[in-house]
């Protein structure tokens, strides 16, 4: 009879423990951006645990992030004097590649927000903007949704003609390995096929690389680095033959063939980007 109420008083534990599981999975399913863990809770977790943190951020609507962060960075202008909140804008780049690797870091946001300032302010108004800007600053990185995720931040001053000046920017960096994201396999393929590209081209880095489903394109941008390549006298129709040779080797290859054909991509944008090109960046476009 003993042995009998010990199995059964052992069952209900594991029971209880299979029950709590499933609560805490689906706690973490519907996770809300008020509800993520501090700055200070994230950096003593193992870098699974982290990564693990990272991906259940990017199922949160962005709208429901920039409505937060807008009401957060809201309460510390109602402080001030001669300024509001124009707007707070979260974009995702899905395109990125870590610089010099072929891979996409899971840091992958920019944060725009916008402040409208009162010209007439009698007082020193350059070092007014940029206190307000870093407070907003020192405020963000403290919230572990931001401190984690964002690649890119710019805070601008919005003039009278709509025209932006920018006060001040923020670059996060990940302090201990990059985490990356899982491509899917076919993608990953085709990214890999056109990074290689720059052993035929030394100096060609693929910075960028994507499909944009509502343009029906795959976007690709080449930076070309000067002191890698030597090609500070590539002239525009260098360029338009190798972004011509860029488009055969996707269209030779059975595997960047099939991935064309299963995303029905009918547009191959090849950017490059240089700082001795007129406009910094050259686009060609191709039907195909």
């Amino acid at each position: 009879m003993k042995k009998c109420k010990k199995f059964l008083f052992i069952t209900l534990i594991l029971l209880l423990l299979v029950s709590c599981s499933k609560n805490d999975s689906q706690d973490l399913d519907n996770i809300m951006i008020q509800d993520f863990p501090s700055v200070q809770e994230i950096s003593a977790m193992p870098t699974d645990d982290r990564k693990k943190i990272k991906l259940l951020s990017k199922t949160i609507p962005l709208e429901d992030c920039e409505n937060y962060f807008f009401n957060i960075i809201d309460t510390i202008i109602r402080s001030k004097d001669g300024v509001r909140l124009d707007s707070v804008k979260i974009t995702e780049d899905k395109l990125s590649l870590v610089d010099y690797q072929n891979k996409k870091s899971l840091r992958n946001l920019y944060f725009e927000i916008n402040l409208q300032f009162d010209s007439n302010l009698d007082f020193d108004y350059l070092n007014y903007k940029l206190n307000i800007a870093q407070e907003i600053y020192d405020t963000l990185t403290n919230y572990s949704y931001f401190a984690l995720n964002v690649k890119n931040s710019n805070i601008y001053d919005i003039q009278e003609n709509n025209s932006k000046i920018e006060i001040l920017g923020y670059s996060g960096t990940d302090v201990n390995s990059v985490e990356y994201i899982d491509q899917p396999d076919d993608e990953y393929k085709v990214q890999t096929l056109l990074f290689n590209y720059n052993k035929q081209n030394s100096g060609f880095v693929l910075t960028k690389f994507g499909y944009i489903p509502e343009n029906n394109e795959l976007f690709l941008e080449y930076f070309i680095d000067d002191f890698l390549s030597n090609k500070n006298d590539v002239s525009n129709d260098d360029l338009e033959q190798i972004s011509n040779d860029i488009k055969s080797l996707l269209l030779a290859n059975d595997e960047s063939a099939t991935y064309l054909k299963k995303h029905n991509i009918k547009i191959l944008t090849v950017s490059f980007y240089s700082t001795f090109l007129d406009q910094l960046y050259l686009d060609f476009n191709f039907n195909i």
